[in-house]
């Protein structure tokens, strides 16, 4: 199995979140492979708990138009299982 979330899971979202075709939550689409999970495997989990500790830039929060680093991470998890797929 591959490590949920992976070990650059940070870097490469935060670059997600930046990339200037990206206008909001909604078009961010991460897929995972499910067959690669055991089974029971919190997924839904494992990846919130990674949302929550995430470091994101100021800039992030002023383009999703929210106060907060928080606040960015709640609008995260909210649309989650549109951002976060598993197949």
């Amino acid at each position: 199995m591959r490590e949920v979330p992976p070990p650059n899971f940070n870097d490469q979202f935060v670059k997600d979140l930046l990339n200037d075709d990206v206008k909001d939550l909604s078009q961010l689409k991460w897929i995972f492979d499910g067959k690669k999970f055991p089974e029971g495997y919190d997924f839904k989990g494992k990846m919130e708990e990674a949302i929550r500790k995430m470091d994101m830039p100021k800039v992030a929060l002023k383009k999703f138009g929210t106060e907060s680093m928080d606040e960015l991470k709640n609008d995260i998890i909210k649309n989650f299982d549109n951002i976060f797929q598993v197949k």
